[in-house]
Parts: structure tokens; C-alpha cells; sequence
């Protein structure tokens, strides 16, 4: 059974996949790497009963360090103060790294450092969308891992998604 997460970033994970496969944006050594996350009250530190919910996804190109973002959210309890890529493993919580601009969805470029990244892949960079009810962070999500190839987006693959 497909998972509802699943089914939310299979368009993002999608149109990176096309624009790989149309404009041959990547070359053949690189991958794109693709990050996702749902994020929830329950992943904040402390957690809170906010009933807001959203996801993420991070598309990132292993040679340029370029990172396509998408975030989006809804039913936070007051309005949003602020988004951003945080450092900090899960559980804890850390200083920013990237700022994100107010609204959903938010959809833009991060030109990553070398040590954003090895950060990303040490699995400790979140997502936290901060608002005036709770201005610590309202809901959260711990970027996590899946790698599609470039060699591998063939037509085939990209269908394989929406099975």
C-alpha cells in the first residue's frame, strides 16, 4: 500500500525527474538527490497539539549543490512568523541555515555550501514552520534521503512512480 507521504511529493519528485529528463540539466556523473519529510507538531521539540500538518521536499544536485525546494502547510493555529532549514538532528534543535519566505507553498532555490550539505546527508537538517501561537516552531520535519540517478530517469522509472 502506497502511503498518503507518498502520494503528496510524487508530483515534486516527478518534475524534477522531467526537467532532468528535458533539459538534461545534470551531467551523466551526478545525481539528483531527493529529500522529503512530513512535518507535524509532534516532530517539534517540545511537541505541542497543533492539528497544522505539511511536507517538504529538497531536490538537490550533487555537483552544483543547487537545491530546488518545496514546502507546504496548512492549519496553523495563528499566523506564520517565519520558515527555515535548521541544523540539528531529531530531537534536538538548532540554529538556522537557510530562511524561507512567509506563505504556502514556498517553492525556490537554496545554493548550498559544501558543509549545508554534508549536514543534509548526515540527516540533520529540518524544516520548522514558526508562528505567532508558537513562535518555537509550530511543525517540523527531519529531511530524509531517497536518490534517483540521473542514469535512471528513463521514462519507465518516472512512470514506475505513480504505481
Amino acid at each position: 500500500m502506497t502511503s498518503k507521504r507518498t502520494h503528496e511529493r510524487l508530483p515534486a519528485v516527478a518534475a524534477v525527474i522531467v526537467s532532468v529528463l528535458l533539459l538534461g540539466a545534470v551531467p551523466a556523473s551526478a545525481e539528483i538527490e531527493i529529500y522529503t519529510t512530513t512535518l507535524s507538531s509532534a516532530n517539534e521539540v517540545p511537541p505541542n497539539d497543533s492539528m497544522a500538518s505539511g511536507w517538504a521536499t529538497l531536490e538537490v544536485d550533487t555537483e552544483t549543490l543547487i537545491a530546488a525546494y518545496h514546502v507546504e502547510f496548512s492549519g496553523l493555529s495563528a499566523p506564520e512568523t517565519g520558515a527555515h532549514f535548521h541544523n540539528a538532528p531529531a530531537g534536538m534543535n538548532g540554529p538556522v541555515v537557510f530562511g524561507l519566505p512567509l506563505g504556502s507553498p514556498k517553492i525556490g532555490v537554496w545554493n548550498m555550501t559544501p558543509g549545508d550539505y554534508d549536514l543534509l546527508v548526515a540527516g540533520s537538517i529540518y524544516v520548522n514552520i514558526h508562528s505567532q501561537e508558537i513562535p518555537g516552531g509550530e511543525i517540523r520535519g527531519q529531511m530524509e534521503r531517497e536518490v534517483v540517478s540521473a542514469e535512471a530517469t528513463t521514462f519507465t522509472a518516472v512512470k514506475g512512480l505513480f504505481r
